[in-house]
């Protein structure tokens, strides 16, 4: 690609990568207003719960090997299948993982309804393993204008379709879950469906273990920058009430969705 090329994508990512922010911002605070709303923030909290645990659970689930197809100079479909291929395995292993240890962590956070909840979100790490290349190989090629797309659309069918009428409909907590594992499985699809990069499986390759190291380094770094950002919830959600958890993050998202949906 020459150097022309290169800067005229350049623009166009960070032109779609702001626009697409600044609608996301929009959806997202009206959104998480009118649910605030209808569900009150005791099934707030109870949803928080579970976020805290899923989005940790995210960093192994990925593990960091699909950040790789970003970064190394230049990649083949071996690359791409490889990182594939353990996704889905890291992705399935710590989804039942997740799954068994929900009771355990309902209890520690005293609270037996996030058992359930936390039990179906955890599918939401193998999703998320899944979608990762296609996510990553977007970044890579600067194509924000299908990234942002698929972010969007998959937020608005999610939340404003699905999970807005639930609430409404009287589900509770369980609208903010169906909301988020259809935003998930919607956005990791229309991303496959503009990259359809290999799926064959692939166990080891000549370039396994740098993919492997990378990947290591990514979840190190993700893990203490979850620690930063969600140490406060957690220890909120393990001594106060969920009321108390549920009011905090309704604020939290609020003030923190506008420089998040800009990253």
């Amino acid at each position: 690609m020459t150097s022309s090329g290169l800067a005229s994508r350049a623009i166009s990512a960070f032109l779609w990568g702001t626009g697409g922010g600044t609608v996301r911002i929009a959806l997202q605070i009206g959104a998480q207003v009118v649910l605030a709303r209808l569900l009150g923030p005791t099934e707030y909290g109870v949803f928080a719960l579970g976020t805290l645990v899923i989005t940790f659970s995210f960093f192994f689930a990925d593990f960091g090997m699909a950040y790789g197809l970003i970064q190394k100079p230049n990649i083949d479909a071996n690359d791409i299948r490889f990182v594939f291929t353990w996704q889905i395995i890291i992705g399935a292993v710590v989804t039942a993982g997740v799954i068994a240890l929900a009771g355990p962590i309902a209890s520690f956070f005293d609270e037996p309804r996030a058992e359930d909840v936390v039990r179906v979100l955890a599918g939401l790490c193998l999703i998320n393993a899944v979608a990762a290349p296609a996510m990553n190989l977007l970044k890579r090629e600067l194509d924000y204008r299908a990234l942002q797309l698929s972010l969007i659309a998959s937020y608005f069918v999610g939340f404003l379709l699905v999970g807005i009428p639930l609430a409404v409909a009287g589900h509770g907590v369980w609208a903010l879950v169906a909301a988020w594992m259809v935003q998930a499985l919607l956005g990791a699809a229309i991303a496959y469906a503009q990259v359809r990069h290999p799926v064959a499986p692939l166990l080891w390759y000549a370039g396994a273990s740098s993919q492997g190291r990378y990947g290591g380094l990514v979840l190190a770094t993700n893990l203490v920058n979850w620690c930063l950002a969600n140490m406060d919830r957690a220890l909120i959600g393990r001594w106060l009430s969920t009321r108390d958890l549920g009011l905090y993050t309704q604020t939290y998202n609020l003030l923190h969705s506008p420089s998040a949906s800009l990253q």
